[in-house]
């Protein structure tokens, strides 16, 4: 850059340095958090329990669905001779 060799330094007034400083709060002093709200987005203990319940109702679902099952046997039903009759009004069959 043999452009910004022929400048010269030029040494701030010292008011610049005032507004750098009030711009940037450099010598602020230090903020104290906001109180926070206790509601149930903000409360860690409640989201913690919330996760220590689901897992358990997960557990116990799992452990239904894996329980052995009796399978019923099938029940062999005899069939005998059948008929069906259709009366007419006057009770002959039709």
């Amino acid at each position: 850059m043999p452009l910004a060799d022929a400048i010269p330094g030029v040494t701030p007034a010292p008011y610049v340095w005032a507004r750098i400083h009030d711009a940037l709060q450099l010598e602020a002093p230090k903020r104290t958090p906001p109180q926070e709200r206790k509601g149930p987005w903000n409360n860690l203990a409640l989201w913690h329990w919330v996760g220590i319940g689901a897992s358990a109702v997960a557990v116990a679902l799992l452990v239904v669905v894996n329980l052995p099952r009796q399978t019923p046997t099938p029940v062999e039903a005899v069939a005998s001779y059948m008929a069906a009759t259709i009366q007419q009004d006057n009770g002959s069959t039709g």
